[in-house]
């Protein structure tokens, strides 16, 4: 399987406040040690960790900036512990005004969205192995009782549909370019919590400082856009055939093979007009923690391997404005 790394270009920013200790000598409150987790830190004999598998088809809306579909997600619970319960991290939800994190701003700071912005996840059906459930929501969060308790070493499969609005601030956006707005998103489906050794379901609502602590899994993704955009994304793109042209597809067997910078699709095959059509582009990733992508008819797309016998495949996506 050949790696690959994409580069959007984008501005994030994180800030966290670490709690001081009122003693400097105080002892640190980790863990205790157990077959899980080793003194040292390192995992131990009896280590595990939960698995959840995404097939996830998607499309994006540019004039309402819309961002819609389903996912299908294989939950596989590896650990000791029979769950009656699943928890989903709904993310998007921080950017209503009534949420946790949103109220805990002041004023000015720079993700706080607008008060009369209308975001968050709507959800619409949702399924466990064939059977529908309710999501309660409560903030960032949801919860999902499940119809017969998921024991060690079984899988569920969720099926959930979903849309949400894109924020104008936050670890996604939109960004006006002058060929046409670079959509970027991150935080853009929901996903099952992390359940693990030490703290169980990790339920703190998202509030925009700490964030994919989640678990590994395959994820299939498709998107839907305007026909001449580029699509950037996690993972390695399957359905070339379907999405470049004749002479994109041979300059991306070119870049797969040197170091040296090969332009995939310049500025000058950017179409005079927005195309009235749509195109999906399919993507495939392994074993990674979440998928982020960035969709734009503004995309010049460059590529390169690393190194000299190292395929990994490096990539950058831009607008005539960051060039």
């Amino acid at each position: 399987m050949r790696r690959v790394i994409t580069l959007v270009l984008g501005v994030f920013f994180c800030s966290a406040a670490a709690a001081q200790p009122a003693d400097i000598f105080e002892p640190i409150d980790w863990p205790h040690r157990d077959p899980v987790r080793l003194a040292s830190g390192a995992p131990g004999p009896a280590y595990w960790q939960n698995e959840a598998s995404y097939d996830i088809s998607v499309s994006l809306d540019t004039e309402s900036r819309v961002v819609a579909g389903s996912l299908v997600c294989e939950y596989t619970n590896h650990s000791p512990h029979e769950l009656a319960f699943i928890w989903l991290n709904l993310e998007q939800n921080a950017f209503t005004p009534e949420s946790i994190g949103n109220r805990a701003l002041a004023p000015g700071m720079w993700w706080r969205v607008p008060a009369d912005f209308e975001g968050g996840f709507v959800l619409g059906d949702a399924a466990v192995d064939g059977e529908l459930v309710e999501v309660r929501v409560y903030d960032t969060l949801g919860r999902i009782a499940l119809p017969t308790p998921l024991k060690p070493g079984d899988s569920l499969t969720l099926e959930l549909e979903f849309s949400m609005t894109i924020p104008p601030r936050g670890r996604l956006g939109v960004y006006e370019a002058d060929d046409g707005e670079v959509f970027q998103l991150a935080h853009w489906f929901p996903n099952v919590a992390k359940y693990d050794d030490v703290w169980g379901w990790n339920v703190l609502p998202h509030e925009g400082d700490g964030e994919f602590y989640t678990d590994f899994g395959d994820y299939t993704v498709e998107i839907t856009v305007p026909a001449d955009h580029i699509v950037a994304c996690t993972g390695e793109l399957v359905n070339q055939d379907e999405v470049l042209t004749a002479a994109q597809r041979e300059r991306l067997a070119q870049a797969y093979a040197t170091t040296e910078t090969v332009t995939v699709r310049g500025f000058d095959e950017i179409p005079d007009e927005p195309a009235t059509e749509t195109r999906t582009w399919r993507f495939e990733a392994e074993d990674v923690r979440s998928v982020a992508w960035a969709s734009s008819r503004s995309f010049r797309w460059d590529a390169a391997i690393a190194a000299e016998g190292r395929p990994v495949l490096c990539q950058a996506f831009y607008p005539e404005e960051g060039a």
